[in-house]
């Protein structure tokens, strides 16, 4: 057999053609996506429930024993920055009232003059009514607490991550705000490295960024609440569900009887 028969007798491969290509890739992706799309709605239940439970714990932590659900009391009020969420914390009293007696407000860092070492820090400060002072509480085995909780940060171990210990938020006790950047006793709303004299935050040694953060967000939050004092005590909420809408226009003088009725 030549040479040439031989190449006739050959079988050629077979190329794929750019239509078929093409057809194969969007085959391919809409397969991805819809595989995607099923493991975010089964997923996505589960974070927002996880972040709920998160929350909640938060709140509780800060607030005292309450007579009321302060998540189904929360106001949306004016924050800093946009609306703000505030738990209201409720206390049955003796004479029938169960008047507001502490309320639970996160803020973060979000619009913060000073930022973060890194990512966005939340803090959720509980803030007694009465006084309008930062709560301090005991826990079920004694031990002294601040209503000052970290909710979220990405600082660094053992630097900017000693903001969750009580040595750090102890100083945050007690303190009010007066006016925009001072308590009632006169001191600033600082770190004592930045204002020896006025400044009443110890800065953790070696996140001095850190604690200049969180010091402002709990200020913001004490804004918010003077900002929305009257609205925090007297708002009344109702969670009342709507009726049936009513119908409008007069009503027939005599309707008409169901039809196999006498009149």
């Amino acid at each position: 057999m030549t040479d040439k028969v031989k190449a006739a007798a050959a079988p050629t491969a077979k190329q794929d053609s750019p239509a078929r290509l093409v057809i194969t890739l969007t085959v391919v992706a809409l397969a991805a996506g819809v595989a995607l799309a099923g493991a975010h709605v089964l997923t996505k239940d589960r974070i927002a429930a996880a972040k709920a439970r998160k929350k909640l714990a938060s709140i509780k932590k800060v607030l005292p024993r309450c007579t009321n659900n302060p998540v189904d009391d929360a106001l949306k009020l004016p924050g800093v920055k946009g609306k703000t969420e505030v738990y209201r914390c409720r206390k049955k009293q003796p004479d029938g009232s169960n008047p507001v007696v502490a309320v639970a407000i996160q803020q973060s860092s979000a619009g913060n003059k000073h930022k973060p070492y890194s990512g966005v820090i939340r803090v959720m400060v509980g803030i007694d009514v009465k006084s309008g002072t930062v709560r301090s509480y005991k826990t079920q085995k004694g031990k002294s607490e601040v209503a000052v909780v970290i909710v979220k940060h990405s600082e660094t171990p053992g630097l900017g991550s000693k903001a969750l210990d009580y040595d750090f938020r102890k100083a945050f006790v007690g303190r009010d705000l007066k006016g925009e950047d001072k308590t009632s006793k006169g001191k600033l709303w600082l770190t004592k490295k930045d204002n020896p004299q006025l400044g009443f935050v110890d800065a953790i040694s070696g996140a001095t960024v850190t604690s200049r953060a969180v010091t402002e967000i709990v200020q913001k939050a004490l804004t918010v609440f003077n900002n929305n004092r009257q609205a925090i005590i007297n708002t009344v909420k109702t969670n009342k569900k709507p009726g049936p809408a009513k119908a409008t226009g007069n009503p027939p003088a005599h309707p008409a009887p169901p039809q196999g009725v006498q009149p």
